[in-house]
């Protein structure tokens, strides 16, 4: 969004904005793909650079469409990302100085693993809980398909111990 943004002028950034929110907050990536279409449309005369970005990177937006709805509303942002940034470049400016590369990369190495543990802890997104697909059929997802497969190849190595 910023990349659109910041190629279009001051008095075309609502528009802009109000496109790319009918972008990616269509129900289905058709609606989506059509939005894209028409924002592409009513861009080419204001904001022609942003019509051109949009026109050639626009199925990048559409990719959080792949992922199953309860997911795409977290997915589609990368502010849990930009945050972390925030804090890698918070801590290694307190140090100013680091003495060499490695000290460096110990201590940016120490925060994400950190966060990761944080992460791990909260439930961000539930990947235990079946997920329901445009269609309305409910399917397992990834982590419980993975728990069933453990649970059926650890069952076949007790037997093969008899």
């Amino acid at each position: 969004m910023r990349n659109a943004l910041s190629l279009c002028g001051q008095a075309q950034r609502p528009l802009v904005l109000s496109l790319l929110r009918s972008v990616t907050e269509a129900p289905t990536r058709e609606a989506a793909l059509t939005a894209l279409k028409t924002a592409v449309a009513a861009l080419e005369k204001k904001a022609p650079k942003t019509a051109r970005l949009l026109e050639e990177h626009g199925e990048e937006i559409l990719g959080v469409y792949a992922l199953p709805e309860g997911h795409r509303r977290r997915m589609r942002t990368t502010n849990m990302l930009e945050r972390q940034n925030q804090e890698l470049k918070r801590r290694t400016r307190v140090v100013r100085v680091f003495p060499n590369a490695e000290s460096c990369l110990r201590l940016v190495t120490s925060l994400l693993i950190e966060t990761s543990q944080e992460w791990s802890e909260r439930l961000y997104l539930r990947m235990e809980e079946p997920i329901e697909d445009d269609t309305g059929q409910t399917t397992p997802c990834a982590a419980t398909l993975n728990q069933q497969k453990q649970t059926t190849t650890s069952g076949n190595r007790n037997l093969q111990n008899f």
